[in-house]
């Protein structure tokens, strides 16, 4: 699965892409295109060169982070040119100017990563494309059929200088031209081995500019890269959404980080409305896309394993365009993670307060026995609800709640025996009308 497919997720993973400070839309277009990791070995691998970037933003002065990111901006899609390349075609000078400059970008992103112990291996095969594309050694950034390429033309160029306008002169033209042809069409010929070098030197390139950018992350909002759980069982320590925190900044207001373990058995989180429980879920799905793409997470640390896929089943209003009830649409998309963990996949399936949009008699059955369905073949299963569950074959935790007149977003234990009733402090907190909340108080007195 490539992020792209997982982009538009509610959990606010594009918010995040799109916080990268990617220099290029290559890089954007290669991390987009790229399959989120589902080994282990290959998510490590891809966190220490991002380790190693970060370390270098360390040591390096603020200026060498400015400059690559300078030049890593003229990194260009060369696709289509290699396409022709490898299919005969011969290239214009442009293309062959693009691709002239692409071998100076890859020796000057070598030297300026070098300045600070980074390894840049370069294939081989550019020194040949910089003779080629640059046979009088100039170094510099442009590109034109050089006199150099072909004794022929450049006695043609000598006459043509000297030779006043007439048919002579035109019929001459004409010939320096065809010479110019072939010449491009044994550049394009010569560069043909070189197709596959140039692909991986592209390849190169974003990869540096993906690894700087998450590695600014690092630096400048505090993201970390993870550990590995050991066991079935991952751990965030105050994690936040970014995305809410920075429209809580907006306003004045402060985000609160939550902490929380998963994985090992079903977990239930209960507690009122305003509680943060959706944030919760959102969160644990944006930062396990992040990890599987060796994106550094918003967390202060945290342990986490790798799932094949991620189910985030939210209540999402009706669906117009299907004519399905919001309660249909959400049973569906419940019933698909069933079926993809009933296959045997290994999914972290995360469930937003399911079938609350009908009645609480039939609601509390449907969640009652997806939990005890789920439980058995998808330990990694989180689920918020407002309905008094209290089996313990899952965990049951609960949002602390309103204290002193103001909301604790903390997650904590919640005994088996414990039912919620937060509603009407929650209402009155909102200073909501003062009678309807007080015969509301007394109704809950008269039927407990």
């Amino acid at each position: 699965m490539k992020l792209r497919s997982v982009l538009d997720s509610p959990c606010g993973l594009r918010w995040c892409i799109d916080e990268l400070p990617l220099a290029s839309s290559v890089t954007r277009r290669r991390l987009l295109d790229q399959a989120l990791y589902t080994h282990s070995q290959a998510i490590r691998l891809a966190y220490q060169a991002v380790a190693r970037y970060e370390q270098a933003l360390q040591q390096a002065p603020k200026s060498w982070a400015e400059r690559m990111h300078a030049k890593l901006c003229n990194l260009k899609d060369l696709s289509g040119s290699l396409e022709r390349i490898a299919g005969g075609i011969t290239l214009e000078d442009t293309e062959l100017f693009e691709i002239k400059l692409l071998e100076i970008l890859a020796r000057e992103v070598q030297a300026l990563l070098q300045e600070t112990g980074l390894d840049f291996d370069l294939p081989c095969e550019l020194e040949q494309v910089r003779k080629w594309l640059d046979p009088d050694d100039t170094g510099v950034a442009t590109f034109y059929i050089y006199d150099s390429y072909s004794p022929v033309l450049t006695d043609m160029r000598k006459q043509l200088r000297a030779m006043p306008e007439g048919e002579e002169r035109t019929e001459l033209m004409g010939a320096s031209l065809l010479e110019e042809a072939r010449i491009r069409e044994r550049l394009t010929r010569l560069l043909l081995p070189a197709v596959q070098p140039l692909r991986e030197t592209v390849a190169m390139l974003a990869d540096a500019d993906l690894n700087l950018a998450k590695a600014w992350m690092m630096q400048q909002r505090n993201w970390v890269i993870p550990s590995f759980a050991e066991g079935n069982e991952a751990a965030l320590e105050e994690f936040w959404h970014p995305q809410i925190a920075a429209l809580l900044e907006e306003q004045g207001r402060t985000y609160q980080p939550v902490s929380l373990t998963y994985g090992d058995r079903p977990l239930l989180i209960i507690g009122s409305n305003m509680g943060g429980k959706t944030v919760v879920l959102k969160s644990l799905a944006l930062c396990q896309y992040l990890f599987q793409a060796a994106i550094p997470l918003p967390v202060k640390q945290a342990r986490m394993r790798v799932f094949e896929s991620v189910y985030l089943c939210q209540g999402d209003g009706q669906d117009f365009v299907s004519g399905m009830s919001s309660f249909s649409a959400e049973m569906l998309r419940i019933n698909e993670a069933l079926l993809a963990v009933r296959r045997g996949e290994q999914a972290l399936v995360l469930v937003d307060e399911p079938a609350r949009s009908t009645n609480p008699v039939e609601g509390t059955a449907l969640v009652e026995a997806l939990l005890q369905v789920m439980g058995g073949l998808c330990p990694a299963m989180v689920l918020t609800t407002h309905y008094d569950l209290r089996s313990e074959a899952f965990r049951r935790m609960k949002v602390r709640g309103l204290a002193d007149g103001k909301m604790n977003y903390a997650l904590v234990e919640a005994p088996y025996d414990e039912v919620p009733h937060e509603a009407l402090a929650v209402a009155a907190h909102l200073q909501l009308d003062s009678e309807w909340i007080a015969t509301a108080q007394n109704r809950l007195k008269n039927n407990r």
